[in-house]
């Protein structure tokens, strides 16, 4: 067997084997896949960024410093010489605070020699502070900044639970739309195969004289009008199969399929769940995070009211310094005239901003009145939209409940009476545009049927994208 025999054969068995999904399958894939699985993942992380890069301004540093400058220059005059070489080393902490305050400690040595003086040194430890004495004071400021950023995480963590939720509703909603289709095809193409035979029965009836023209041309009509519906329902499948590839891209196997489908267990677990949402007392706050989000974005504001209050404000802060020095020829006699003998000195000051035209007042004033009517219309949003949709869903599944009912009842009937017309027909009391209109019928009503029963897990999906943890059968695949 040549290469390219094997290479064919190869090619003929991978092309053997089509990628077959089911809703396990199709949420994995959503998860590790999907752009926009992680496009929503990043959005969480952002908030962590913006908090994380608050925090970083508070922490510890270790700052160390040496410098030496040597140069050959003339001096001007002997009461103005060159001072060479110089050296500089220091090495301290800084501790910035969310309270207003800036402590930091140093260790220095500074060393220099001229025509005077021959290594003439100062060791020295310096404490110093800066504090804010109204904008920030007690970190009033900074700690509500803070404060408005864990929030912001804390509703970045819940929104991250319901976008995912709904992007898996949204591909749920796909998934069942294909089997829907697939059923729909399979009674269609069933109903087509009937109405085949039809023709056939009627051509041999019109060869016996027994049937018209018109007879035959309104089966193959029939047959004509089914295929077409078929094709419809080919074409409303690779629409869905493109929308799955556009959400999972390594969904790109061209023969794409579903695997069976129990539909009797769904049909059961959908039950259940509309019994167990219809018992509910109110809407159930305990199963929905948007309720947590409408309550942070609440405490936001606050935050946030707190933060522009001091926008305004003077600028007033105290500095302040304390150092030990040591004096003396040489580093070694320097560190020893610290270590016994070590000189105090202080500084304090205080620096002041007035802002004195207003505009920061303006400024105040409209920062206040766009982030009260953003995030009270951000927390008026999040908690209508759980009561909305728990009554909506309600009152929807009832109504949907109602329709399946009767679609269910009027199927049943209209098989018994088509089985009747079919007899009526073959006895000359029916005639061919009778049956194949009651024909039609049945057709039309097991669609309908199928659609509604598609409306009903659309409308449950639509309730677990916001009651995410919904007790139910049918919403077992969860985040």
């Amino acid at each position: 067997m040549n290469l390219l025999t094997i290479l064919s054969l190869l090619l003929v068995t991978s092309g053997a084997y089509a990628l077959e999904i089911d809703e396990k399958l199709l949420i994995e894939k959503l998860k590790s896949d999907s752009p926009q699985w992680k496009q929503i993942e990043a959005q969480e992380l952002g908030a962590l960024e913006a908090l994380s890069t608050l925090e970083e301004n508070f922490e510890t540093t270790l700052e160390g410093n040496y410098y030496y400058l040597k140069t050959d220059e003339k001096q001007f005059s002997t009461f103005s010489p060159v001072t060479t070489p110089i050296k500089n080393k220091s090495i301290g902490l800084t501790r910035p605070t969310s309270y207003g305050v800036k402590w930091k400690l140093t260790g220095s040595q500074d060393q220099f020699t001229n025509s005077f003086v021959n290594e003439g040194t100062t060791t020295a430890l310096t404490a110093s502070a800066s504090i804010d004495l109204y904008k920030d004071l007690f970190g009033r400021m900074t700690r509500n900044q803070e404060e408005l950023l864990e929030k912001n995480y804390g509703i970045a963590k819940l929104k991250k639970e319901a976008d995912l939720k709904m992007l898996e509703s949204g591909a749920r909603k796909i998934y069942w739309a294909w089997v829907a289709t697939q059923q729909s095809l399979k009674i269609t193409e069933s109903l087509l195969e009937s109405s085949k035979k039809q023709v056939i029965e009627a051509q041999r009836r019109f060869k016996n004289n027994i049937a018209d023209e018109g007879e035959v041309a309104r089966y193959r009509s029939q047959v004509a009008s089914r295929q077409a519906g078929i094709i419809s329902l080919q074409y409303q499948e690779e629409s869905l199969k493109k929308s799955l590839r556009d959400l999972i891209p390594t969904f790109n196997d061209p023969k794409l399929k579903l695997k069976s489908v129990n539909v009797d267990k769904v049909v059961l677990e959908v039950l259940q769940c509309t019994s167990t949402i219809s018992k509910l007392n109110g809407a159930p706050l305990e199963f929905t995070p948007y309720d947590d989000i409408a309550r942070l974005q609440k405490e936001q504001l606050l935050n946030k009211q707190k933060v522009n209050n001091a926008h305004s404000g003077l600028d007033v802060k105290l500095i302040s310094e304390y150092k030990y020095t040591g004096k003396a020829q040489g580093a070694d006699k320097s560190w020893d005239e610290f270590s016994n003998d070590k000189r105090k000195g202080y500084s304090i000051g205080v620096g002041i901003s007035i802002p004195l035209e207003g505009k920061r007042s303006t400024t105040e004033d409209v920062k206040k009145a766009v982030d009260e009517k953003l995030y009270l219309a951000q927390a008026d949003l999040s908690a209508s939209k759980v009561s909305s949709v728990h009554l909506q869903v309600l009152r929807s599944i009832q109504l949907l409940s109602e329709v399946m009912k009767n679609q269910k009842e009027n199927t049943k009937q209209l098989e018994i009476s088509l089985r009747t017309s079919k007899k009526k027909f073959n006895q000359a009391r029916l005639t061919v545009q009778q049956l194949v209109q009651e024909q039609d019928q049945y057709l039309q009503s097991n669609l309908d049927e199928i659609q509604t029963q598609l409306n009903v897990i659309n409308t449950l999906l639509d309730y677990f994208s916001v009651f995410t943890q919904t007790p139910c059968g049918i919403n077992r695949i969860s985040l």
